[in-house]
């Protein structure tokens, strides 16, 4: 009896079977979304919501194909209570177009929020099927923090203050 208990506490620090890896090569596709520049568009976040769809996808297709081994992940999920009031608060959004001022705005606002809902949606269901990952999960958060506090820090110093004439705009 104690093997089988030994069994599991051994399985639950397993970092890298091939599910867990796959979790955590997706999750890190989520974090490194800061990291992307802005590559000539006018949005500075254009890019980064295009990524970030992008990786919804690739995930939402895993999940698709992987939908067996993910099924109880996607029925805890979906069914808790949260999932509940988090499914009525994006059905609640997509009706308040029908009284939005401004309907283009709301349809913008809408699809990014959509994209960051699916975002949480898909890591929720991640970490659900392999939450012996979340440490990793953590300590990667923690390093891409650092080395973008980094780089803020390192960029802000290292530029001389500039005094920006905002008559030339006028």
């Amino acid at each position: 009896m104690s093997k089988s208990t030994t069994t599991t506490t051994n399985k639950s620090y397993d970092y890298f079977n091939t599910n867990s890896l796959v979790t955590i090569i997706l999750c890190i596709a989520y974090l490194v979304v800061n990291l992307i520049t802005l590559n000539g568009a006018i949005d500075e976040m254009g890019p980064q919501w295009y990524y970030l769809s992008v990786v919804n996808i690739v995930v939402a297709v895993f999940l698709f194909f992987k939908n067996k081994t993910y099924q109880d992940s996607i029925k805890v999920v979906l069914g808790s209570s949260f999932g509940l009031l988090f499914i009525a608060l994006i059905v609640y959004l997509g009706a308040s177009y029908t009284y939005a001022i401004n309907k283009t705005e709301m349809l913008v606002c809408y699809a990014r929020f959509m994209t960051m809902a699916m975002a949480f949606i898909n890591i929720a269901i991640l970490l659900q099927k392999e939450p012996q990952v979340i440490r990793a999960i953590v300590i990667l958060l923690c390093l891409a923090l650092l080395v973008d506090s980094y780089y803020t820090i390192s960029t802000f110093l290292n530029k001389p203050l500039e005094v920006v004439n905002y008559d030339a705009f006028v």
